[in-house]
């Protein structure tokens, strides 16, 4: 009986217990979620910030790339003497013109 007895109020003690601990438990299951939720967030701003900034990178290096081989068409069509780069619609300096 004695044993029953000790073991009712055990019971009862973790139970009152229990129900103290519950609002500390809902307030964290609460500041788990939003955590959570926050973590997805930071992970889509990351992920579209990176392919923005890869973007910006492939177009900078795109027109690096395109300005370049103009260029080496420029230099190779006066190196040449030839009307290549007036054909394309580049005017091509004239070299009587200085001397």
């Amino acid at each position: 009986m004695q044993n029953s007895d000790e073991s009712g109020n055990v019971l009862k003690k973790a139970e009152s217990e229990y129900k103290g601990h519950r609002s500390l438990l809902s307030r964290t299951r609460g500041l788990l979620s939003s955590m959570k939720r926050q973590d997805v967030i930071d992970r889509i701003i990351l992920v579209v910030g990176f392919l923005i900034f890869a973007m910006v990178v492939l177009y900078v290096v795109s027109k690096r790339i395109g300005v370049l081989t103009l260029q080496r068409k420029i230099v190779a069509a006066i190196k040449s003497g030839s009307n290549v780069a007036l054909n394309q619609g580049i005017a091509a300096p004239n070299v009587n013109d200085e001397l």
